[in-house]
């Protein structure tokens, strides 16, 4: 096998030969990443109602309930953009989950967990195909088993309908760019261009319509993508050769975009050009700045240090998996540099794009972010692939088939490996860190873990399994956080449990009349109801829930591999356990 692997995908390029006069698809997929897919997807059918609620998961359903009685009352009912600030997000998924639950909203939540999981495996086939396309079947393969193994895609595959859907349109976005910028060269038609745009265009607009703000980096990719294959064409075709991804090609894409953006966006179907502009304003400078745990200390989120999503993402990726990219970005990078106009050049330039482009971008503007990687998980997919690269390389430095053999068998292991602390921390998967911070152990209370408040399904579970002391009444119990959370507890409770909302700090001993109190270790704002009253609040109004009622003993506690999440509370400490 030849060392110079990305040389050797050139040549053969070169001796093929081919120039088409109409664009065709050219992501060499295969059969075994799409069974790959469907054996993903029987998992999330199996697993999925194991993952508990999360914050914001109760509003953003209502929201896409909301939107959808604006389209069958005709745009008479626009409640829909006074359900908190939700109008500046696009609905166009939460409408989907909405269809899915429909005929049963007694599992409301379960089936949207079955949709967000089932989503999050359609982010194998493009990350695949561009593993291939970069470091061929090798690369295709590890690319796989590093998206399948990172252990923050697995903790959100199924309760994030807001950040999972990004990232898979934004990987399939990255896909559809890298077809047209280092696809076969196209003609002049008018029907060629409108082509040529079709798959991008689509790409995009279903990005945004999850997440309008996507557009900012989509369209950065977009331009990098034309601005590169431009240069390319000019630099190694003749001109009769050149194809022509143009200015009305872009136009299209563009239109085709947009369009789908705005569809299914109530509000900004008001003022198409004005509102999604508006929104992307709000998400790029976000009024509201809660507190984070982070290195130990209580900051904020709108003034975290510059280094945050950095070492984020170095402390909560597992360290063979972190090593072995930032390989293949170096790899990457030196390719670029040395041979900068062939095949694979071109899904590089835009890979290590989409992975470098937004942490960069936020390292240097520093706006807004709070809850570790959870608003950039569409950064992980092009990490895989940089894996995929790095791995391909080292698989392929070996001199004898058997020593290359043994190489990818090592590095499969070595990744393979991280399989055993996604099982151990099922269902909190979002709460790995590595051996940097010491584990999950060394990093609680130094960073947030379960700022989803996912692990409240287990608590008001344990609670429902409670003896009653007078079973005419029924169990009343605390629970912190804020309406919008509401449904990370109320959705499991027994009927014989009653929830109350705690907002704010207390101590001294349960009041009466509560027989427990189920508390998140994350900081929160005191007696914070609304995003106005979040905007308002002061830099001392945090306070850590699971130190309320402090002389109440803690009766029992929700965590894995050695840190806690959730804090329960009563009256007699009779079974203080934690997983």
């Amino acid at each position: 096998m030849n060392v110079n692997w990305l040389e050797q995908r050139q040549a053969s390029s070169v001796e093929e030969g081919e120039v088409s006069t109409a664009w065709k698809p050219s992501g060499g997929f295969r059969a075994w990443e799409w069974w790959l897919t469907l054996g993903c997807g029987l998992v999330v059918l199996a697993t999925a109602h194991q993952f508990g609620v999360t914050t914001d998961e109760g509003v953003q359903a209502e929201y896409g309930e909301l939107v959808w009685r604006y389209f069958i009352s005709g745009g008479v009912d626009r409640r829909c953009n006074e359900l908190y600030d939700l109008k500046v997000y696009g609905p166009l998924y939460e409408l989907i989950s909405f269809w899915a639950y429909a005929w049963k909203p007694e599992w409301k939540f379960e089936i949207r967990h079955v949709v967000c999981g089932l989503t999050a495996t359609l982010m194998v086939p493009p990350s695949v195909a561009l593993g291939r396309r970069i470091g061929g079947e090798v690369g295709a393969v590890f690319t796989a088993l590093g998206l399948l193994t990172l252990p923050q895609l697995i903790g959100h595959s199924c309760n994030n309908s807001k950040d999972i859907p990004t990232a898979c349109g934004f990987i399939w976005s990255v896909w559809a760019l890298v077809e047209v910028a280092s696809g076969p060269a196209r003609s002049f038609a008018t029907r060629d261009r409108i082509i040529t745009a079709l798959g991008p265009g689509i790409a995009l607009g279903l990005t945004m319509a999850v997440r309008p703000a996507a557009m900012l980096m989509l369209n950065g990719l977009l331009a990098l993508a034309w601005l590169s294959h431009e240069l390319r064409e000019r630099m190694t075709q003749p001109p009769w050769l050149r194809s022509r991804w143009g200015v009305w090609s872009l136009l299209a894409t563009l239109t085709i975009a947009w369009s789908l953006m705005v569809l299914a966006w109530p509000w900004a179907r008001q003022a198409p050009w004005l509102h999604p502009l508006k929104a992307i304003a709000t998400a790029t400078a976000f009024h509201t700045a809660y507190p984070v745990t982070f290195e130990g200390r209580l900051l904020w989120s709108d003034q975290l240090p510059a280094r945050y999503l950095i070492q984020t993402l170095a402390i909560t990726t597992p360290l063979g998996t972190l090593g072995i990219a930032a390989l293949g970005l170096g790899i990457a990078i030196v390719h670029l540099i040395r041979r900068p106009w062939d095949d694979p050049s071109q899904a590089l330039l835009l890979v290590v794009a989409a992975f470098v482009g937004p942490i960069l971008g936020w390292t240097l503007t520093r706006t807004n972010i709070y809850d570790g990687m959870r608003q950039f998980l569409f950064v992980l997919p092009p990490m895989a692939i940089l894996f995929g690269v790095g791995c391909a390389r080292l698989v392929q430095q070996g001199q004898s088939p058997q020593t290359r053999v043994g190489a990818a068998v090592f590095l499969a292991s070595l990744t393979l490996w991280n399989l055993g602390d996604l099982v151990r921390l099922h269902p909190y998967q979002h709460t790995f860190h590595n051996a940097f911070v010491g584990g999950v152990a060394g990093a609680d209370d130094r960073y947030d873990l379960d700022y989803w408040r996912a692990s409240y399904k287990e608590a008001i579970e344990w609670v429902n399994r409670q003896p009653r002391s007078d079973p005419r009444q029924p169990l009343r119990v605390l629970v912190a956080g804020h309406p919008a959370s509401r449904w990370c507890a109320d959705w499991y409770k027994a009927d014989h449990v009653e929830t109350i909302l705690m907002m704010g700090p207390a101590s001294g001993p349960l009041p009466p009349g509560i027989d427990y109190v189920v508390a998140t270790k994350r900081p929160l704002l005191r007696a914070v109801t609304s995003i106005e009253e979040a905007r308002r609040a002061g830099r001392n109004a945090a306070f850590r829930p699971d130190q309320n009622y402090a002389d109440a003993p803690v009766v029992h506690r929700v965590g894995r591999g050695g840190a806690t999440f959730t804090v329960i509370r009563g009256r007699a400490a009779t079974a203080d356990r934690s997983r």
